[in-house]
């Protein structure tokens, strides 16, 4: 059973619905793998565009995309009935005209999801997320 998830980044739920956060994720697994025990579970999905430097709070920074991923990644591994979690994407890249990912400073038309930027030079992200890698060898 693959997911997308991006609790946290897009809203979700609509108004009146409280917004979807982080905090959402772990619960939300849990459920799935309720209603599906027998059934492999995988984050097929998940991410944050970076475009900036800011605070950790600000969408689109990277601080915020850093931050995001770590407690991401962090959720899934503390789920032993999910089999993997694939981070979207490696390197940010042109989409439709007019797109603008959830970025609240958007630069259509790219996803700047990527660990990588369009030159393919590392965000910050990038080191914090092969520094969990590692860490989990």
């Amino acid at each position: 059973l693959g997911v997308n998830e991006y609790f946290g980044w897009y809203r979700g739920a609509k108004p009146p619905r409280p917004e979807a956060t982080t905090a959402d994720l772990g619960p939300y697994l849990d459920e799935l793998h309720r209603q599906q025990p027998h059934a492999a579970l995988f984050a097929t999905e998940f991410g944050a565009e970076a475009t900036r430097s800011g605070a950790e709070s600000e969408k689109g920074t990277y601080a915020f995309q850093t931050r995001f991923l770590r407690e991401h990644l962090t959720i899934a591994a503390s789920h032993p009935h999910l089999n993997g979690a694939m981070i979207w994407a490696l390197r940010d890249f042109r989409v439709m005209p007019g797109w603008t990912g959830g970025n609240p400073l958007p630069d259509p038309p790219f996803n700047h999801k990527g660990l990588l930027d369009l030159s393919g030079q590392p965000k910050p992200a990038f080191w914090e997320v092969r520094r969990i890698f590692r860490e989990a060898e």
